[in-house]
């Protein structure tokens, strides 16, 4: 499902709460709704807002927003003491990191109480008590918004500092 929203105050989507307007405001669940989204818009000026942590606007965004607001964390794979888990790029970090818990997966725990979204993880500096989110993820699904083609990226190619 995608919901989009026009001239829309950002106050409540951001930490600091400042009213400022925004253009469009796209809020996706999937690929699919991305894919249809920039194929039919094909926004010119575009920012994509995760949680909204640490973004302060200082005057109204005349472009468009991208927000995902997918929801989910599954066991797509067990390989020996090894476990793959997808995650959805909506569900809050924090969250993602109760769950490994509860479900008694360990090598995210120190990053607990980290603010933003699960999304946002890859180009986000998570990383705490020596432990960092890049050292965990093994792939990342995205869209290229030139081609509308879903792309996965290896680990390898994230520039998560392999250089």
């Amino acid at each position: 499902m995608i919901h989009i929203y026009n001239n829309i105050n950002i106050a409540p989507r951001i930490s600091f709460g400042v009213h400022h307007q925004v253009k469009t405001l796209v809020e996706f669940e999937n690929v699919e709704d991305l894919r249809s989204y920039f194929s039919e818009h094909n926004p010119e000026k575009w920012y994509i807002l995760g949680a909204g942590n640490n973004t302060l606007f200082t005057a109204d965004y005349d472009g468009t927003l991208i927000h995902p607001i997918s929801r989910g964390i599954t066991i797509t794979a067990e390989r020996g003491t090894d476990v793959v888990v997808r995650v959805e790029a909506g569900e809050e970090w924090d969250d993602v990191v109760a769950w490994a818990v509860e479900h008694d997966l360990w090598g995210i725990e120190n990053l607990s109480l980290i603010p933003g979204q699960a999304g946002a993880a890859p180009v986000q500096n998570i990383g705490a008590y020596g432990t960092e989110a890049k050292d965990t993820i093994e792939s990342v699904e995205m869209l290229c918004t030139d081609t509308l083609n879903r792309l996965v990226l290896g680990g390898e190619y994230c520039s998560f500092g392999y250089r």
